[in-house]
Order: structure tokens, then C-alpha cells, then sequence
């Protein structure tokens, strides 16, 4: 919310700076007057008041030369000061005429999407992908995501039918990392499933232009029967390569298409080409900070690096590269999401007072991190910790995860806490118990934790973590549990993590 804010701060002081005459009293002054003189004034407070007159005057709106422009610097002003109740009236307003501008379109879906109202925004989202998909296109990917999962939980599954169907089989393209058409595509195609539309879900699943929705059906009992007979996924993936690398060749400027090849290839395990290819970024004017996406993929960009060199067993190498995305910050922000992957990869392979260490850096509370991200932490710390010895410090952990599984969101996290502390029997429970979930989604998610792939590095492959998780699928009851959730298929590639 603050970023949007800092946005419309400089659109509402722009939109001030549009008065041409000299401050009139407010008595006996028109609307267009007051206007005018609140505008030469930059009195963001005296334009909402206006904007509020405005509309309760019910006269229709547009009859008047000022009403356009009242309206629209109303709006500007209202999130600029993150006011949402405001924001939401004036942007209805604003964009009732012909011809509203993009930023009061912009500002209607955001006051929409935060509303958490229904299918507040659809509709919104159908007239832009018609008429102004630029826009679309340009709209933060969180806000999409954040309206997909409020649609979820509402279960308001004819109306997510209707987004997702925009934002798959329409003009709107992202190129945001992780919440892109390959992602609502995804779960498209699991809501048709759970709908019971196998057969739009099989469509669905055709119209797929790249490999992800095809893993994803592989690991979801579910969907495996729509999958192709015969399907090639290792040359599915060698596709998505080879787009990826024309992608790339096509913006030599930016990272993004970098990450997403450095991905297919450790997909395929070839390493050494991904580091090749993530290198590539160095030889740009200014390395990979003078990117054209830096601002949004120059940590994604260390975070693949620092993977990379993961699986070659490159261990300064790897933290070296998450040290620098760490060192640049996350949205203005101490970074976190690179501090806790750099944690988690120093843990698993031997370090844990080096993963201790790490963690150090960053607090871990409710001002710094989601839930979720506090579950992670915790449970790499207590991980850590149990294997220093420290045990005070790695049951204070344990228990905080515990206490607060319904932050995991279904997630194995508890589970790897327990198991990492050498409670066997407590981590078995709860993958039985998320083998167990209602959700398909949620227990392909344990599942895939079980499945077997292409053969791992031999470091990799003989990580006590790694061992243990083997030695848990191997009991009776967790394998039993496996069996009743729809077991396991071979993953035709290489079963790497981020």
C-alpha cells in the first residue's frame, strides 16, 4: 500500500500544480473557483472536501467542465494519503466518464482488490483486458494474486473462472517472476478440476504454452489423467530453454529472461550451463545493477546464482551471491526472503552456525516478515540450533512453529521442523495428516516432498535432510498414507528447490 501511496503523492502533487489563477475567497466563489484556488493552494484536503461536494450534489456527473478534473485530482489526493474509503467513491466517479485516465482506472482496481468486497475488481479487470490491456499489463502482479486468493477463499469459483480465463487466454502478459500466465494458468486448471470440468481442465492444460501446468499435473494425482499419453517433459522443458534464451536475446538488457533459462536448465540438470548463462548479466553496462529490471530481479537474479552454485558444490561461491542480493535491500526494505534462503542452503549443507549467524542479521517479527516467513525462519533457526546443541534455543523454536501451524498454510514446514529435530514420529503425523487434506492442491504439496527425479549431485543427494525424508517415506504408515493420497510417479527431471 505505501508504494502505491508514494506513487499517487507525485501524481496528486502534479495535478495540483494545474491551477492557473491567483487564491478567491471561498465565499460567494463557484465550485470551479474553490477549485482553482485550492489546486494554486496544493491543498489536497480543501480538493477532497470539493470532490466530496461534488458528489452529493447528484447532478450528473460530466455536466460540468470542472467535474473531470475535480475528480480525478479528488482521487489523486485520496491515495496519496492511502485513504481507501475515499479512494474507492472518487474512483468510481472518475472513471464514469469516456475517456478517464489510466491512472484513475489504476487507482479503481487497487481500491477494489484492497476492499476484500466479493468480486469487487472483476469486472474491472474484464474492461481493461478489453480496452486498455497496456494497463493491465502494467498492474503490480501481487494485486492480481491478492484478488485470485480473495476470490479462493471466498469461494466465488464462477467469477475466478472469469478471471483466470482473462488472464490466461487474453492479451495480458507479465513478467513478473513467479505470478505470471504460467501460474494462473495453474490454477486454472486445478479450479476446473475441482469443479468437476475435467474436460475444460484438459483444455485448459493443452492451451499451456510452456512446461510448469504440465509438472504441476504430473505431481497432482488429480490431474494425471489429463496429461497427454506419451508427453515429453524433458522436451517440454528444452522448449520453454529455448524461448527463454530467444526471450533474452530479444531484452539483452534484462535479468528476467536470465533467471527463467538458469531455471530450465538446473530443471535439466545442466549446472554449469546455468551458471554460464546467469554470468551472462556481468558483462552488461554496469553488471547486472544497470539491468533494465534490476529494481525488480536483481535479488531473483543473486537468489538463482547463489542456487546455481548450490548444486556445484561451490559453497563461498553461493553465499557470496546471496550476500549481495541481502546487501541491496528488498522494496526499501532489510531483505529477508534471500537472508532466510541463504540460511536454509548453509543448514543442509553442514553450516548451521553459519545458518545461525545469517539469521542474526534480520529481526524476525511481525514489522519484518509475514507469518509465513517468521515459520521459515524459525524453523531453520531451530534446525540450527539442535544441531549446535543449543537446545534451549531450538524447542523455543519448535514450539513457536508448532503454535502456529495455521501460518504454515499447509506447507511442510512444521514437519521439517520436527524432522530436523529428530521427532520422527511428530514429523510422520504431520505428513500423514497433510497427505490427508481435503485440498488435492494442498496434498500434492506433501506429495512432491516423496517423489523421486533425475539423479540429484551426489553432495546433494547425501544431505542429512534429504537422507531423513527418505527414511521417513520408507515407514508404514507414512507409505501407506502416500498410497491413499494417490502415490508418487517419477519426475522425468531434476527436482531442484526454488
Amino acid at each position: 500500500m505505501g508504494q502505491f501511496a508514494g506513487k499517487y503523492r507525485s501524481l496528486a502533487a502534479l495535478a495540483l500544480c494545474l491551477a492557473l489563477p491567483a487564491p478567491l475567497s471561498a465565499q460567494g466563489a463557484s465550485l470551479e473557483e474553490r477549485f482553482q484556488a485550492a489546486t494554486s493552494h496544493r491543498d489536497c484536503q480543501a480538493v477532497m472536501r470539493l470532490t466530496e461536494s461534488r458528489l452529493a450534489l447528484g447532478a450528473r456527473l460530466g455536466s460540468r467542465p470542472v467535474d473531470r478534473p475535480l475528480l480525478e485530482t479528488g482521487l489523486m489526493c485520496a491515495a496519496s494519503i492511502d485513504d481507501q474509503a475515499r479512494t474507492g467513491r472518487f474512483a468510481i466517479a472518475a472513471t464514469s466518464f469516456d475517456g478517464a485516465s489510466d491512472a484513475a482506472w489504476r487507482a479503481r482496481l487497487w481500491a477494489e482488490v484492497q476492499s476484500g468486497e466479493g468480486n469487487s475488481g472483476v469486472d474491472t479487470i474484464l474492461y481493461l483486458n478489453r480496452s486498455r490491456p497496456a494497463l493491465l499489463n502494467a498492474v503490480p502482479a501481487e494485486w492480481l494474486l491478492d484478488l485470485d486468493n480473495r476470490l479462493k477463499e471466498a469461494r466465488l469459483d464462477q467469477d475466478r473462472v472469469k478471471l483466470l480465463g482473462l488472464l490466461t487466454d487474453g492479451p495480458y502478459e507479465s513478467e513478473d517472476l513467479f505470478i505470471n500466465a504460467d501460474y494462473f494458468r495453474s490454477q486454472q486448471i486445478m479450479l476446473l478440476a475441482r469443479m468437476g470440468d475435467m474436460e475444460g481442465a484438459r483444455r485448459a492444460l493443452a492451451a499451456s504454452s510452456s512446461a510448469a501446468p504440465l509438472l504441476q499435473a504430473l505431481i497432482v494425482p488429480e490431474l494425471r489423467p489429463l496429461l497427454p499419453a506419451g508427453i515429453d517433459l524433458h522436451a517440454r522443458v528444452e522448449a520453454d530453454l529455448a524461448r527463454h534464451l530467444g526471450e533474452s536475446a530479444a531484452k539483452p538488457q534484462a535479468l528476467g529472461p536470465l533467471y527463467k533459462a538458469a531455471q530450465d536448465l538446473r530443471l535439466l540438470g545442466r549446472f554449469d550451463e546455468a551458471l554460464a548463462v546467469l554470468l551472462r548479466a556481468e558483462r552488461l553496462p554496469g553488471g547486472p545493477h544497470g539491468a533494465s529490471d534490476a529494481q525488480d530481479n536483481f535479488n531473483w537474479w543473486e537468489n538463482s546464482l547463489g542456487e546455481t552454485y548450490y548444486f556445484l558444490g561451490r559453497y563461498d561461491e553461493m553465499v557470496a551471491a546471496y550476500r549481495a542480493a541481502m546487501a541491496s535491500g528488498e522494496r526499501d526494505q532489510p531483505n529477508v526472503s534471500q537472508t532466510i534462503n541463504l540460511a536454509g542452503r548453509q543448514f543442509v549443507t553442514g553450516h548451521p552456525q553459519d545458518a545461525l549467524e545469517t539469521l542474526a542479521g534480520i529481526e524476525i517479527s511481525d514489522s519484518t516478515m509475514s507469518e509465513y516467513g517468521q515459520l521459515v525462519a524459525r524453523r531453520t533457526r531451530g534446525c540450527a540450533a539442535f544441531a549446535l546443541g543449543k537446545l534451549d534455543m531450538a524447542h523455543a523454536d519448535l514450539v513457536y512453529v508448532r503454535d502456529h501451524r495455521a501460518a504454515a498454510l499447509d506447507t511442510t514446514v512444521v514437519a521439517d521442523a520436527l524432522l530436523c529435530q529428530r521427532d520422527e514420529d511428530g514429523a510422520a503425523a504431520e505428513y500423514i495428516a497433510l497427505l490427508g487434506n481435503a485440498d488435492p492442491e494442498k496434498r500434492a504439496a506433501a506429495l512432491s516432498t516423496f517423489m523421486d527425479g533425475e539423479p540429484l549431485p551426489p553432495a546433494v543427494e547425501a544431505e542429512p535432510s534429504r537422507q531423513a525424508t527418505r527414511r521417513l517415506a520408507a515407514r508404514p504408515d507414512v507409505a501407506a498414507a502416500i498410497a491413499r493420497a494417490g502415490g508418487t510417479v517419477h519426475f522425468p527431471l531434476v527436482p531442484t528447490d526454488y
